[in-house]
Order: structure tokens, then C-alpha cells, then sequence
């Protein structure tokens, strides 16, 4: 029988030893849209980090202002956009 394992090392002859290892999965940067900035909760970018939306002077947020990285390495939230 064949069993594949995502992420897990294993030592040949002792499977007493077998490691998980840790998911290096990351997200892209995320997108920074016209008039605005773009700061990270972790400059790894990896899942938990949180992007914080802010708009240039003069400019207001609209949507939300955070968006998370996944384990999946993508990005949950909406893109904000800044307008006058």
C-alpha cells in the first residue's frame, strides 16, 4: 500500500522518528491599489499575516481596510480602493 503524506519527513528504517514539518506555504504581496499604502502584521508573509489598508492625504477608504494570508497562500478580504 502507498500512502502519501503532505509535508512529512521521514527517516528511513525508524518511522518512530517521522517529522511533520512546518507548512511554508506564503502569500504574494498583497495588492496596493492608487492613493494608498499597504503596511504587514509580518514582513515573512506568511498565513496570519494581516495587510493593513490606509489611503494617501486627501483620499478615503472604501471596503475593508485588512485582509489575512491563508495556509492556502492566498489572500481573504475584499481589495479596498481609495476615492475623493
Amino acid at each position: 500500500m502507498l500512502v502519501c503524506l503532505r509535508n512529512v519527513e521521514l527517516y528511513r528504517g525508524d518511522l518512530s522518528r517521522t517529522k511533520v514539518m512546518e507548512d511554508k506555504r506564503r502569500c504574494g504581496h498583497p495588492a496596493v491599489p492608487p492613493n494608498a499604502r499597504v503596511s504587514l502584521s509580518n514582513s515573512d508573509i506568511v498565513p496570519g499575516t494581516l495587510a493593513t489598508y490606509e489611503c494617501d492625504e486627501g483620499y478615503e477608504l472604501f471596503g475593508g481596510h485588512q485582509k489575512e494570508c491563508t495556509v492556502r497562500g492566498d489572500w481573504k478580504g475584499d481589495s479596498p480602493f481609495c476615492g475623493t
